[in-house]
């Protein structure tokens, strides 16, 4: 039996993180085969950051905890764990906000995060806004923890760093916790593709290095009526190639080799939509261009 303890506990008001953290997680992580002194799958407790913030683009948000685990594979940071207490919500909302805003951190820079408040252990990928995976402690059969331990094995960890999927620009300022009902402003960012969805709806595809160092996706949508600002100062060569190719299917322009820039204002779009090939994103809703 992974865990000896009578779950009944957690109703108990006094039973707070603490207790997570010493009955529930560390039997865990000892089953999983992490200890302190292992330099193979390493615990580190409670590393705080030099430079604790993260910026997205021109926002900045201070890191309100220190995680209480990163867990190591080959000295190569993994999955970053948190302890909360039983009634702490761990699906969504800020106490995940919060241990994502840690795992992106460029020094630590994981593909995974976990939550853990007695009752659930809820994993995360920096890809999603929800759980790739979330086991019911109570009710946990061997199957189960053979399934956890696979997850969270050498192999499985190694797999999410490579990921082909880019993170998304919209999904990262909504896990942040960044309040998201305003205009923001963005200038010169370099276009790598334009699509059209419909007869009145286009898109952007823009890659930049919006969070630190690390290459991040955009996704700008915009009405038809903003296409020739969209358009404004490209070469004859790259409008000729962006012409055709929005008249013709797929209806989508790859046109980062000509160097086309854009700066324009513009808000988060309310939802968060998935692509046909799996992928989460948010889009940024384009109000005007600036030329």
């Amino acid at each position: 039996m992974v865990l000896d303890i009578d779950f009944k506990i957690l109703e108990d008001p006094e039973y707070k993180e603490d207790s997570v953290r010493e009955d529930i997680i560390a039997p865990i992580l000892r089953f999983l085969g992490f200890r302190s002194d292992n330099e193979e799958s390493k615990i580190i407790r409670s590393k705080r950051l030099e430079h604790p913030y993260v910026m997205l683009g021109s926002s900045q948000k201070k890191l309100s905890i220190v995680p209480d685990y990163v867990l190591y594979r080959n000295q190569k940071p993994r999955i970053v764990i948190d302890a909360k207490a039983p009634n702490e919500d761990i699906f969504a909302g800020k106490n995940v906000s919060q241990v994502y805003s840690y795992a992106i951190h460029p020094e630590v820079r994981t593909m995974a995060y976990a939550l853990c408040n007695g009752r659930h252990f809820n994993i995360f990928h920096l890809f999603g806004t929800e759980p790739v995976r979330s086991y019911d402690l109570s009710r946990m059969s061997s199957l189960d923890w053979e399934d956890m331990k696979q997850k969270l094995s050498e192999l499985e960890l190694e797999k999410l760093e490579n990921f082909s999927y880019m993170l998304d620009y919209g999904i990262c300022f909504t896990m942040l916790g960044f309040e998201d009902d305003y205009t923001q402003m963005f200038l010169s960012l370099p276009v790598g593709v334009i699509g059209r969805v419909s007869d009145e709806l286009f898109t952007l595809n823009i890659k930049g290095n919006f969070l630190h160092d690390r290459e991040v996706l955009m996704s700008a949508d915009f009405h038809v009526s903003l296409l020739g600002k969209v358009m404004e100062g490209m070469s004859d060569e790259c409008r000729e190639e962006t012409v055709n190719s929005l008249s013709r299917q797929p209806y989508c322009a790859h046109i980062s080799q000509y160097g086309h820039r854009i700066s324009f204002v513009g808000h988060l779009s309310e939802h968060i939509q998935k692509s046909s090939k799996g992928e989460r994103f948010r889009p940024l809703i384009i109000d005007d261009v600036i030329v």
